[in-house]
């Protein structure tokens, strides 16, 4: 029986709590600049804060940028509920199933690609 390294399964963590953290930033359309959760290697095993700077419309950078290339885009089903607070579940239920599908696209982009 094989098992998980502690150091290997607290990294895979800290990755999906980045991810978690990059999701919420983006959805909510946070606007100001906010470092990732953690710290994160490059290929060389350097660990990095990643900053997370919105540039509207939908487009963030990342510094350092963890991605080949220039840019990334992320097309999202999703749905738009209306209202900020509802009188109890089944009416935030009612209004999320009424809601139309959506495409929410983001856009990743490196910050030096930005600059230039």
């Amino acid at each position: 029986k094989k098992s998980i390294e502690e150091g290997v399964l607290r990294r895979a963590f800290e990755f999906l709590q980045a991810c978690d953290s990059l999701s919420l930033i983006t959805c909510v359309r946070f606007e100001n600049p906010i470092p990732l959760r953690h710290r994160h290697p490059d290929s060389a095993g350097k660990l990095h804060e990643i900053q997370c700077t919105p540039l509207g419309e939908d487009r963030y950078s990342l510094d350092p940028f963890p991605f080949e290339g220039e840019s990334v885009v992320f097309e999202v089903p999703c749905k738009t509920v209306l209202g900020d607070s509802f009188a109890d579940l089944s009416t935030f239920r009612h209004s999320y199933h009424g809601a139309p599908r959506e495409t929410f696209k983001l856009t990743l982009v490196n910050r030096v690609a930005v600059e230039n």
